[in-house]
């Protein structure tokens, strides 16, 4: 049966069509000014079922089953463990993609700040929409996404995951606890000066300075424009990748986002 005589259908040729990202999301907290804030991070991989096996592999290195759950804070293991758990999944994330809302309001407001994020992003990048996976406890599924599909861009679809269930949002989880630790460091409630033993180069291990350990790692992941010239690159972030809404102190806001607002793309070794 010939269902576009004369021509193709739009389900033959592939070759001119771009990628739908699909956005893995979680959440976390953190304090500015004495204001509570909601961090919500967005991650997508160039091929999800690479992403999986990458995960699994490192679930194995770690001598966990398929079906244990990673997470950034792992209920009953040793600071070791979690740490072994962070250090792991690093190199993961340093190949993935993602974005970074910081509100002082609800989970509700700042979900709606990342669907326009995300859509924007998507727009970037010539896609005809974008499909958003949430952590359990985030949003309302219903109205957020009778929201998001009136962008440009819009979100074709989405769910509401068990992260017990799902390896990406175990990913997503790590990347928003990496995050989240890079504001801790700008802001001064962890010592991004302290050292921290690592393998950065390949059979190479050695102690490096935990912020900049954190810088070498993730700094390709957040969506941003690059600046500068050929000798000293800077890829800026803030109101791209990086988004905040508060209201506490400039001060207080500049400090949070050292480490995230532009991140230098040159030659580090």
């Amino acid at each position: 049966m010939v269902l576009y005589p004369g021509g193709r259908g739009p389900g033959e040729d592939l070759s001119t069509l771009h990628p739908t990202p699909i956005f893995y999301i979680d959440d976390s907290s953190v304090d500015l000014g004495g204001r509570p804030h909601v961090v919500l991070a967005a991650v997508h991989f160039d091929d999800d079922g690479i992403a999986v096996s990458a995960i699994l592999r490192c679930k194995k290195a770690l001598g966990l089953e398929a079906h244990e759950e990673l997470k950034w804070n792992t209920k009953g293991v040793s600071r070791e463990q979690a740490y072994a758990i962070r250090a792991v999944m690093l190199p993961v994330l340093s190949h993935a993609r993602g974005t970074l809302v910081i509100h002082e309001h609800t989970k509700v407001e700042a979900a709606s700040a990342l669907a326009i994020q995300l859509s924007e992003y998507s727009r970037e990048r010539q896609a005809v929409g974008f499909v958003c996976r949430f952590d359990q406890g985030i949003i309302e599924g219903s109205s957020f996404f009778a929201e998001s599909r009136k962008l440009v861009p819009p979100c074709v679809g989405g769910s509401i995951h068990d992260s017990r269930l799902d390896q990406l949002i175990q990913a997503a989880d790590l990347f928003t606890g990496y995050q989240k630790l890079r504001i801790d460091i700008g802001t001064g409630r962890v010592d991004g000066d302290r050292l921290i033993q690592a393998d950065v180069y390949e059979d190479e291990q050695g102690e490096y300075p935990l912020g900049w350990y954190l810088f070498a790692g993730l700094r390709y992941c957040l969506w941003g424009h690059y600046e500068g010239d050929r000798d000293q690159p800077t890829k800026v972030n803030l109101g791209l990748g990086v988004r905040i809404f508060s209201s506490a102190p400039t001060a207080v806001v500049d400090r949070a986002l050292r480490h995230l607002r532009a991140e230098y793309m040159g030659c580090i070794h």
